[in-house]
């Protein structure tokens, strides 16, 4: 009984704070214009300042102003103008400049084909070679052109005019222009003059708030995220343990503040640090709970922009990170070396994990090989993942594999991944493999109706005299967006397992029910290879049978919402029903909630 009041009073809590959030995010989504404050403030702008310019493009590159405006800094570049079909397929043009999307880009009452010749706005960040790379496109009424962005160079022209190059544009401003400030000067401070390097794909879930200047070029971005998740009957016998060490049933609340700081002195060179304070309480049962409160480090590395023959450098402890999160999703330490040569993307990198990770990963040495062809909305990809877990163990895995991801047509997109798996368990050699394939149909209304198909296959081991059993990198998370505005674990959000020894067929319905809103249903089966007892890395505490491969079924029902610019807020509902491999057993649920703030 006090454990289920418990609960109740966590759960309460927890709607509380999403009403709040969505009330605040609601007041904060309705922007109104500051009071203009007309000031003289030509002869005060710094490169580095953050400005907002209003006017036309008159020349290939060059802005002519009718107003300009100072702000505070933001986290990311915007630009206001008529779409036009780009040079591929998975470009668009705004005011001239290629603007680069993938399946990650939010679209806001259009798709990139309906968006050509109607005026958009483009939030996103510069990559390394100037191209814009889209987060947002939202398609706005018609009004003038407008850019926003850290002004990088300026300089005072014979007749009192300035010129001043922001986000690539040469804008020319005159003396007599209208100008104003936003906010009193005296509290503007300098933006950082580079950005840290993003790797194979940005992760929406790392993206931080504009944040604050602490010092000239120095930044200081945090995020703040709440969660709840309640597990019910995770050993599949619905009855009530004894032992509470044993856990089948589990409430966790759970709050993670992070700060990250970004020192970036010159373009060639950024460092960043991220610090995670992370506290959680475990409901056991019996007025019995646990909590944990510690600090972490997340990333903490320094970049090294062309340092020669076109390499970048990134050393210290960073994010490695691919869109579907298939072969990685870890911050492990090392060293990794990135190269662009004409269309295709090259990285290299040797690491280890050299704390707060499990003892397999902080014994392993992990050599990775990546190309692609740096498309967004294409991805093309070739990799090499080797992992040596050392003499002790025994056992080294190479991972070889080609992907392609994003999006094909206006109204289709999917995936396919193939692996093959070589190395050692002990004595046994390895050959293995696994794959993955789903497509995406997406309708052109308003509402995105999104259906998905995806069908994933790890082999298993028959007892031949190699090992056959597939399994992934021990680095991948399974986590990426299908139709909705929020990522979900495409493999199941109950049962979350690593594809090994099993085949998994999954199909979903989704769509926007409000602007930033989405509602997802996705169906999953999972049946076996080979029949046998073991699971690899799933959150069910039973063990299948090992005489029937079929596993059972898992609906997950996805709620996002991505309405304001700095609130996540993601519920999450699931229901896994065991298959015969599991005889006699109950059905377990899962339901979760998450609220992120970007400060």
């Amino acid at each position: 009984m006090t454990r289920s009041i418990s609960v109740v009073c966590w759960a309460i809590l927890l709607t509380f704070g999403l009403a709040v959030g969505v009330a605040l995010g609601a007041t904060e989504g309705v922007w109104q214009e500051p009071d203009p404050r007309d000031v003289e403030i030509l002869d005060r702008l710094n490169v580095g300042h953050w400005v907002e310019v209003r006017g036309s493009l008159v020349d290939s590159g060059v802005f002519a102003v009718q107003r300009i405006e100072l702000t505070r800094p933001r986290g990311e570049d915007s630009l206001w103008g008529y779409a036009e079909r780009g040079s591929r397929p998975d470009l668009v043009r705004v005011l001239g400049r290629e603007i680069e999307t993938s399946s990650s880009t939010h679209w806001e009452g259009g798709t990139l084909g309906s968006s050509i010749g109607q005026r958009v706005r483009v939030r996103g960040v510069q990559d390394k070679g100037g191209r814009i790379v889209a987060r947002s496109i939202e398609i706005r009424d018609p009004g003038v052109a407008r850019i926003a962005g850290r002004i990088d160079k300026s300089e005072q022209l014979s007749d009192g005019s300035l010129r001043l190059e922001v986000l690539g544009f040469s804008v020319l401003v005159p003396s007599n222009v209208k100008q104003r400030s936003a906010v009193p000067l005296t509290s503007l401070r300098l933006a950082a003059a580079a950005r840290p390097h993003s790797s194979v794909a940005a992760d929406l879930d790392d993206f931080f708030g504009d944040g604050f200047v602490v010092a000239e070029k120095t930044r200081v971005g945090l995020q703040h995220e709440i969660t709840f998740n309640s597990r019910r009957n995770l050993e599949l016998d619905d009855r009530d343990d004894i032992d509470i060490d044993e856990q089948d049933d589990r409430d966790d609340a759970g709050t993670t503040l992070r700060a990250r700081l970004v020192w970036a002195p010159t373009p060639r060179l950024a460092t960043l640090v991220d610090l995670r304070h992370r506290a959680r309480r475990r409901e056991l049962g019996g007025g019995l709970h646990e909590t944990d409160n510690h600090v972490q480090l997340g990333e903490a590395y320094v970049l090294f922009r062309d340092i020669g023959f076109g390499l970048d450098v990134q050393l210290g402890r960073q994010d490695f990170d691919d869109s579907r999160e298939w072969l990685y999703d870890q911050n492990l330490d090392g060293l990794r070396l990135f190269r662009d040569a004409g269309r295709l993307h090259f990285e290299l990198s040797m690491s280890t994990t050299l704390g707060d990770g499990s003892i397999r990963d902080q014994d392993a040495t992990n050599t990775i090989f990546y190309v692609s062809n740096r498309g967004q909305r294409r991805h093309l990809a070739a990799y090499v993942v080797h992992r040596d877990f050392g003499s002790e163990r025994d056992e080294t895995q190479s991972h070889v594999g080609v992907r392609a991801i994003g999006r094909w047509t206006d109204g289709l997109k999917g995936w396919a991944e193939l692996s093959a798996l070589t190395g050692n368990r002990g004595e046994r050699e390895v050959a293995a493999w696994g794959g993955d394939l789903g497509l995406s149909w997406v309708s052109r209304a308003p509402s995105r109706l999104t259906l998905t198909l995806g069908i994933a296959h790890g082999s298993g081991d028959d007892g031949s005299a190699s090992d056959k059993r597939f399994r992934q990198t021990g680095l991948q998370d399974n986590n990426a967006r299908l139709g909705g505005v929020t990522a979900v674990q495409y493999y199941g959000e109950l049962m979350a397992p690593e594809l090994s020894n099993l085949t998994i067929s999954t199909i979903g319905i989704g769509g926007r029910i409000s602007k930033g809103i989405s509602l997802e249903l996705i169906g999953h089966t999972y049946r076996q290879d080979v029949a046998s007892p073991q699971l690899s890395r799933t959150n069910l505490d039973q063990r299948p049978d090992g005489i029937d491969p079929s596993l059972g079924r898992e609906i997950d029902l996805v709620v996002g919402v991505r309405r304001f610019q700095k609130w996540d807020i993601e519920l999450v509902g699931a229901r896994f029903e065991p298959g015969s491999a599991f005889p006699e057993a109950e059905n377990a649920t899962l339901a979760k909630a998450q609220i992120r703030y970007r400060y």
